[in-house]
């Protein structure tokens, strides 16, 4: 199995790092060299010395960087309502990045009520002076619909500005969109050339989509030695899918790898630490079967649970199993049935050995036992309960 990454849906923030593209189309102001040098070098409160009077007398820039340092509080008590205002200031002077930020604030309903409609407005005004964050985020707003009716073919159309711009987290959202046939029809050669081209930029998500292209042959022709090396990238950013991938890769001594289980093991642990249901069920399987490592019944166990808990049937029905023969845990029948049970009834395809397993169990088992699991699995399956919380309530009894 391998994993996808969808779109990005963050907002970006303007930089202060955007200002001097400004002072070659204005002169120059006395003292706002001196303040942007200050800021540059961390040194806020001469920074906060020369941009102040120059704010107060509607410098637009400088407006702009003190909304910078109060929303970051640089050289100042920090202050959403502050850093609102003078962004405010700067953005009906026309300034693109105030305009994108409190476009944002409205968005997040920071220093200002929340207002999907006024992020929208003063995201559009820097998205139309060609402020490749905003355009960004205007293309999530039209994807999400927030504000604004949701139109994917204007989402993908702000994208692709700021894709042509070399924004990343734009070019990924393309890829997803061609890959999926979102707002543009399906073209995963479209795709593989959006990924790549944020991949190469050390876009995290588009390098672990662009590996399963190269995994599977899709848009590009098949390369797993390619797949491996942009998903160890990947991995190494910390993407849980792309760990995850490598884990498989190693597992199953493909891209070039020999296989080791080991190396295997130290990538799953990686993205079940981060909720991986994949990497949890596969780690309880290694471990559970002494597959190429020392068998560990009790953190085989402990992984499947992890993994039963987030809706995996398999984790699920394996873990009945260890309850029925106490492989890490206490052996326990009922819990065995019930686990199985609840297997069941997520997954009733064929190849689900929960149906068969939960038979089996019942001739072993009297009326009354019978009954208390199948009110277990209810309670496992109650979205108020929890199979966690309702398995460790069974077994506080049993004590």
């Amino acid at each position: 199995m391998i994993m996808k990454v969808k779109t990005t849906k963050q907002f970006l923030r303007g930089l202060l790092l955007a200002a001097p593209l400004c002072l070659a189309t204005v002169p120059a102001i006395a003292g706002w060299d001196e303040g942007y040098a200050a800021y540059k070098s961390e040194n806020y409160a001469v920074a906060l010395k020369e941009f102040r009077p120059l704010a107060d007398k509607g410098d637009a820039k400088s407006q702009f960087t003190l909304g910078l340092m109060y929303e970051h509080g640089r050289g100042v008590a920090r202050s959403d309502r502050e850093a609102a205002a003078w962004y405010r200031k700067a953005a009906e002077q026309g300034h693109d990045g105030a305009q994108s930020n409190l476009g944002t604030m409205y968005g997040e309903g920071q220093g200002v009520p929340e207002d999907r409609h006024q992020a929208f407005v003063w995201t559009r005004k820097a998205a139309e002076q060609g402020l490749k964050s905003a355009q960004f985020n205007l293309g999530v707003i039209y994807q999400n619909g927030e504000g604004v009716p949701a139109d994917l073919r204007e989402a993908v159309a702000w994208y692709r500005k700021a894709a042509d711009q070399g924004h990343p987290g734009s070019q990924f959202n393309l890829g997803v969109m061609y890959e999926d046939g979102e707002g543009v029809a399906k073209d995963e050669r479209a795709a593989a050339a959006w990924y790549l081209k944020a991949a190469l930029q050390g876009q995290k998500d588009a390098q672990t989509n662009l590996a399963m292209m190269l995994d599977d042959g899709r848009g590009v022709p098949k390369d797993q030695r390619a797949a491996v090396a942009w998903s160890r990238k990947a991995a190494a950013q910390g993407v849980a899918n792309a760990q995850f991938n490598l884990a498989v890769a190693y597992h199953r001594g493909t891209g070039g790898l020999a296989e080791d289980v080991r190396e295997a093991i130290v990538w799953y642990r990686k993205a079940a630490a981060q909720g991986s249901r994949d990497a949890q069920f596969n780690l309880g399987l290694i471990l559970g079967d002494g597959l190429g490592v020392p068998r560990n019944y009790a953190e085989s166990s402990a992984w499947y649970l992890k993994a039963a808990a987030q809706g995996d049937a398999m984790a699920q029905s394996k873990l009945g199993q260890a309850y029925r023969a106490g492989h890490g845990v206490p052996k326990n029948i009922v819990a065995a049935y019930a686990l199985n049970d609840v297997s069941a009834t997520l997954d009733d395809s064929d190849t689900n050995e929960a149906p068969r397993n939960r038979n089996k169990l019942i001739k072993f088992m009297n009326p009354g036992e019978l009954a208390q699991a199948k009110a277990l699995a209810q309670r496992m399956l109650d979205a108020n309960v929890g199979l966690i919380a309702a398995l460790d309530q069974h077994l506080a009894t049993k004590r």
